[in-house]
């Protein structure tokens, strides 16, 4: 005989935002990501949840961020009455750029360096670049040694 799955039971979830509101919710199994859209549809959102990106909305239960996938029904997840926290957090936007290079000693090996960027979207892509450097020549490194040195070396070592 077949048994239909074990429906999860409706349980009530209080949301409170930074600003005050305590939010009460009936839930059934549905998933962090649906109970986000659903508060997003709520009256009783203040509006800078409500038009904020979804995936910037995060949802905490105790000191742990909700994963989205995470259904109300799974045993780690909230239980009937516990207190949820809503909060936005928006990714960085903008690029961010870092050169490491240090005369002498560089991040690869003597005479190198390296420049990272990372380029973030407001849509949440982002491009990490890199690109290192080397002198190689003899008088690249005469041009190093007499910078860090603050002197010439007129024998060329």
């Amino acid at each position: 005989m077949a048994t239909d799955a074990p429906k999860c039971a409706t349980k009530t979830l209080h949301v409170s935002t930074p600003t005050g509101e305590d939010i009460e919710l009936s839930c059934e199994d549905e998933t962090i990501l649906q109970l986000k859209m659903r508060l997003q549809s709520s009256e009783q959102v203040p509006e800078k949840f409500r038009t904020a990106p979804t995936r910037a909305l995060r949802l905490v239960f105790g000191t742990e961020v909700l994963p989205d996938d995470l259904h109300l029904s799974d045993p780690a997840g909230p239980k009937d009455g516990d207190q949820l926290s809503l909060i936005v957090s928006l990714a960085p936007c903008g690029i961010y750029k870092s050169e490491i290079s240090e005369v002498g000693h560089g991040p690869a090996a003597d005479n190198t360096w390296i420049i990272a960027s990372a380029d973030f979207t407001d849509h949440g892509d982002f491009t990490i670049t890199m690109e290192e450097s080397e002198i190689t020549s003899v008088l690249g490194r005469q041009f190093l040694h007499e910078a860090s040195t603050g002197f010439t070396d007129k024998n060329g070592g």
